[in-house]
């Protein structure tokens, strides 16, 4: 069972979660993203039930702030103008639904680096991994790394709270994952989106790259040019093993559920 945190300080009750997620103790054994879009297109824009993810505090660690630092002349001007990142260079660019290699069959250090523009400022974006066995689910609920839960259990992947170049970074050492997890899905979600009607149909730029951290070069990367009004949470791309060598699968799909949903899906159980 895995506590996820949530921003507020309150002593968390099943009726009290709001905001992100909804509370579920139930793995979702036999849902898919079409089970879960078909639920949850018509609840968009309702408030949640519950609440984002916690773990066992009773003072919860604040979510890191997301680089680049805006500036923000007044409060007034910071909400009518979201800041613009620059979108770093991307030198081997795929197209949705590709794969490629990143890795020889020799265990590589990667750098995942994951940047994104909003168009609406209230729109507060979440990064996070899901570390899945052969039946796409997780290993267990501590095998899903985000801000408040920054390495896995396998010491594999450490999610960086800064990035000078981009939004989110995260380390993945190929060599220490085990040999269990056949795949990683990186995913963004908005805070708080069904609560204050957000949608992805508000974010642009997203994209994802993959680089050597030796070298610091691009091995490839992905930027998405898809988005709707339906989706609320983005499976944006995914690490996984065939036949002992590591690729990228450019995803860009999305789903209509939030992070709760997300964790469902893929068996993280929710306290």
């Amino acid at each position: 069972m895995l506590d996820i945190p949530c921003r507020i300080s309150a002593p968390i009750t099943s009726e009290s979660l709001g905001n992100i997620n909804r509370t579920t103790t139930a793995v979702l054994h036999s849902g898919n993203v079409e089970t879960i879009n078909k639920n949850n297109v018509n609840r968009g824009s309702q408030s949640p039930v519950n609440g984002q993810p916690r773990i066992s505090q009773t003072q919860p660690p604040p979510r890191p702030v997301q680089q680049p630092q805006p500036a923000q002349p007044t409060p007034q001007a910071a909400k009518l103008r979201p800041v613009k990142m620059q979108i770093p260079a991307l030198l081997n660019p795929v197209q949705k639904g590709q794969k490629v290699p990143v890795s020889s069959e020799s265990p590589t250090v990667l750098d995942i680096r994951i940047g994104w523009n909003v168009n609406n400022p209230a729109c507060d974006i979440d990064v996070s991994a899901f570390m899945l066995d052969e039946r796409e689910k997780v290993i267990g609920d501590s095998w899903f790394v985000f801000y408040s839960q920054p390495d896995s259990p396998d010491k594999s992947i450490h999610f960086s709270q800064t990035s000078r170049e981009d939004r989110q970074e995260m380390t993945v050492d190929l060599s220490k994952i085990d040999p269990r997890v056949k795949k990683i899905v990186f995913v963004l979600t908005i805070y708080e989106a069904a609560a204050k009607r957000l949608n992805f149909s508000m974010i642009s730029d997203a994209y994802i790259r993959i680089l050597d951290n030796s070298s610091k070069k691009e091995i490839v990367s992905f930027k998405m040019s898809e988005y709707y009004p339906t989706v609320l949470s983005m499976m944006i791309g995914e690490v996984y093993n065939h036949k002992g060598v590591w690729k990228l699968n450019a995803v860009g799909n999305g789903i209509a559920g939030e992070l709760d949903e997300l964790c469902k899906l893929y068996g993280v159980e929710l306290q």
